[in-house]
């Protein structure tokens, strides 16, 4: 996750910077809340609950907007090499307020 905060500056945190704070399972939790089809990333109390974490991560400084970038790992079983990403889902989350 990639945050731009009112200032100018961006922050990228991953998920289990942002789910710091899960008692467990922060993975899950994290992909319940923001995968691509969750039903929930849209809703007004979500977007608030992130707004908040990521200021809270960014030493209080006001976010302006997150970009959520999801991934898939592709690995060749054969040459046994690190794995290939592609880019599979990259939602803005806008905050609504100062520059976007």
């Amino acid at each position: 996750m990639t945050v731009v905060y009112a200032d100018g500056d961006t922050s990228t945190f991953t998920h289990l910077q942002v789910m710091a704070q899960a008692k467990s399972s922060p993975t899950r939790v994290f992909s319940t809340a923001f995968r691509p089809d969750s039903p929930r990333r849209d809703l007004p109390e979500t977007v608030a609950w992130l707004k908040e974490r990521v200021s809270d991560l960014g030493g209080g400084r006001e976010p302006v907007s997150a970009v959520i970038t999801w991934r898939t790992a592709h690995y060749d079983l054969d040459d046994g090499g690190p794995p290939r990403f592609t880019v599979a889902d990259r939602t803005v989350v806008p905050f609504g307020s100062g520059r976007e």
